[in-house]
């Protein structure tokens, strides 16, 4: 299964709505990366789940169901750098974060695909 991948906003029922908040994040973006670009946007749409997830791995039933709700970020890659930064439009609530990358990290296809 592919990741879809949009080069505009036409995914929401009202994408005008929507611009404004992605010109918060690439602005936050700007501040704190200065001199780097933004390669992409990536987003992850809102989901809940009436029953709960713990539930599902008991084999009862789950009724998903999509809301309005979603979670956008900004990304840029370096090729040389050797940590992760994270940082949030809402800094005061959520500091800056850095995840340094001490070794290679190995997924294991077989549990993850």
């Amino acid at each position: 299964m592919s990741v879809p991948t949009f080069n505009d906003l036409s995914f929401y029922s009202d994408p005008h709505s929507n611009e404004p908040r992605y010109q918060e994040v690439a602005s936050a973006f700007e501040k704190s990366f200065p001199g780097s670009s933004i390669a992409f946007f990536a987003r992850s749409p809102g989901r809940v789940n009436l029953i709960g997830d713990h539930i599902d791995y008991n084999f009862f039933p789950v009724l998903p169901m999509a809301i309005s709700n979603d979670v956008i970020a900004a990304v840029s890659v370096d090729g040389s750098s050797n940590e992760i930064v994270i940082t949030n439009t809402a800094g005061a609530d959520f500091p800056r974060e850095v995840i340094p990358l001490t070794s290679k990290v190995t997924i294991n296809q077989e549990h993850h695909s």
